[in-house]
């Protein structure tokens, strides 16, 4: 054992003295400050709400050396009484706050500026699990807030903030469903933030701070009364390039297609939507916070997949749409908003029906959908600049057609004015078959399109125009019954023959004919939808195009038996349509020759 000399043990001592002074000195200071804490926090808090807030901390830890404060079981609240005082008064705020902080720790204090009672400095201002839940309040309780806010006595900065894997929950107040919208795994941080007069008038700022990032991990909206779950993944903004960011969209039912069809008494889709990217990119912050208006230059929509299924089997939908067109919709949008361009990318759409009269399920599958959309605003000032909203689409129809769409919607039109121009490549009998047989108990057995035009323009009431379908080697079967295609056996009848001899066009044009173009026009039935018109007029024009007279086939359906005992009169009836329309032909090429002759 080293013995220590009479100087080393003095030193000691000495030292040993130090230090107990010094701890008791920071027990002391720590009290100290500890109650200044105490004091300064509500006192702070009820300075920057108003006192509309208080907050309580559960246990304070202070560490004089490095100027840090840690504060353990922190809640934050809205006063009751003085929520309840503003509702009666209309001057209620939009939302309210309810934060559960299990640990928070404040690096880098200015005590001079805390004691001094200029304001709260620090330099990372840290929260950890936050579990904060935001009350909506009701709209009509709060439409006359005039209020002006008070001078705040105290500035509050922090060179960060930072929160780590943080919960919200966005409720409506006073209602039993507190899970209404759910975010989970939020990290937030803020540089240069700033609390004072000036910071709150600066519009630049993203949420008082110079710059800052939002990272959540995941959302989900299922509220108890709504059918569908929306849900989110990987979202991300950052201030630096105003850029939103998400992963996996995704709209879905949250029970079985049987249950929900079991719950309707009337028509009604399902829809089901699978965004795997979401990118809003050069958002304007400042038009949002002073004017409450959301400009983006570009949204992204990457191999996006949309699936509508309908069922014919229940009782028609009674409720109008009228007023539901695309452009229409925008213009009552509350939020002003103002989108450059959308850009789809490899996209995909899918419309099912299941069909009444046949029992059967027919799809309409576009894939490899890209295309973009332009001037999407309900800005007044931008639509009297521009009142067209493009929108230019191309795909494949049943894998291997080619189409192009372009839709052109009247921004300033209350009876949603639109136009639109489509056309389509060469399809084959095959692709179609199986929806034609679903949709309208036909079979196509041949047929070779070898592309179709179709211009309209219309609004919510009716559309009309011009349709073109060149196509060659046309045939069909009529299925009466579904059994007639059952175990790949297939009977031919009378309705077949005449159809294929008599009925049809088998080609366009037809041996020694003009190409046959047909003008189109179809009502809108307002208990059906905007596309819903579109398919009606393209129906239309493929019906006259191909079919000589619908109302003979509806005719023989309804009468095949009296039919067969009159093959005989049907065939003179076709044979003398046949023999009027090559005089019609004659006569019209009579007078074109004339025409040369004169000229």
């Amino acid at each position: 054992m080293v013995k220590l000399s009479k100087k080393k043990k003095i030193l000691i001592g000495i030292a040993a003295f130090v230090l107990v002074v010094l701890v008791v000195a920071g027990y002391i200071i720590a009290y100290k400050y500890k109650d200044i804490i105490h004091k300064a926090l509500p006192e702070a808090v009820a300075d920057a709400t108003d006192s509309l807030y208080h907050i309580s901390v559960k246990n304070v830890s202070i560490n004089i050396l490095n100027r840090s404060v840690t504060l353990k079981g922190v809640h934050l609240w809205a006063d009751s009484a003085e929520v309840a005082r503003r509702e009666r008064d209309s001057m209620a705020k939009p939302i309210y706050l309810d934060i559960h902080i299990p640990k928070l720790k404040v690096s880098g204090i200015m005590w001079d500026k805390l004691t001094g009672g200029e304001g709260y400095s620090c330099g990372l201002f840290s929260v950890v699990r936050p579990k904060i839940t935001i009350y909506k309040t009701d709209s009509a309780l709060s439409i006359y807030d005039t209020a002006s806010s008070k001078p705040l006595k105290r500035e509050f900065s922090a060179s960060t903030i930072r929160v780590t894997n943080g919960k919200v929950n966005y409720a409506f107040r006073n209602k039993a469903d507190t899970n209404k919208l759910q975010f989970e795994q939020c990290d937030v941080e803020l540089n240069d933030w700033e609390l004072s007069d000036e910071s709150l008038e600066e519009q630049s700022r993203f949420l008082l701070a110079e710059q800052g990032t939002i990272d959540i991990g995941s959302m989900l909206y299922a509220p108890d009364n709504f059918d569908y779950k929306l849900s989110l993944a990987k979202i991300r903004f950052s201030s630096n390039d105003n850029k939103f960011t998400a992963r996996d969209l995704q709209l879905k039912l949250k029970m079985s297609q049987e249950e929900f069809f079991r719950k309707q008494n009337m028509q009604k889709e399902i829809y089901e939507l699978d965004f795997p990217t979401l990118e809003f990119t050069d958002i304007d912050r400042n038009r949002l916070m002073s004017k409450g208006e959301l400009h983006v230059s570009a949204v992204h929509l990457n191999q996006s997949k949309i699936k509508i299924l309908m069922n014919r089997k229940l009782p028609p939908n009674t409720k109008s749409k009228l007023g539901k067109y695309p452009n229409q919709l925008l213009r009552k949008l509350k939020l002003p908003v103002y989108v450059k361009t959308l850009k789809v990318h490899k996209g995909d759409v899918t419309y099912s029906e299941i069909v009444e009269k046949t029992d059967q399920t027919g799809s309409i599958h576009f894939s490899n959908v890209g295309g973009t959309a332009s001037n999407i605003t309900n800005i007044p000032a931008l639509v009297e600049k521009d009142k067209y909203c493009v929108v230019k689409l191309e795909g494949k129809f049943s894998k291997y057609t080619n189409t192009h769409a372009t839709f052109r919607f009247l921004l300033d039109d209350p009876k949603g004015g639109f136009s639109v121009e489509a056309r389509m490549g060469t399809l084959q009998a095959r692709q179609i078959n199986e929806q034609t047989k679903a949709f309208a108990s036909i079979e196509v057995k041949s047929l070779n399109m070898k592309n179709m035009h179709v211009q309209l323009a219309g609004d919510e009431r009716q559309a009309s125009g011009n349709f073109t379908m060149r196509y060659s080697n046309l045939g069909i079967r009529i299925l009466k019954k579904p059994e007639d295609v059952e175990d790949g056996k297939r009977k031919k009848g009378l309705l077949t023959f005449i159809a294929n001899n008599m009925v049809i066009y088998s080609n366009n044009p037809m041996p020694g004919e003009d190409v046959r173009h047909v003008e189109i026009q179809v009502d809108r039935d307002e208990l059906k939808s905007f596309f819903n018109l579109i398919w009606k007029n393209i129906l239309q024009g493929v019906q006259n195009t191909a079919i000589r007279d619908l109302e003979v086939i509806d005719w023989i359906k309804n009468n095949e038996e009296e039919a067969k005992d009159n093959q005989t009169q049907i065939r003179e009836f076709f044979t003398r349509d046949k023999e009027k329309a090559k005089e019609r032909k004659q006569r019209r090429k009579e007078r074109e020759k004339e025409r040369e002759q004169d000229q």
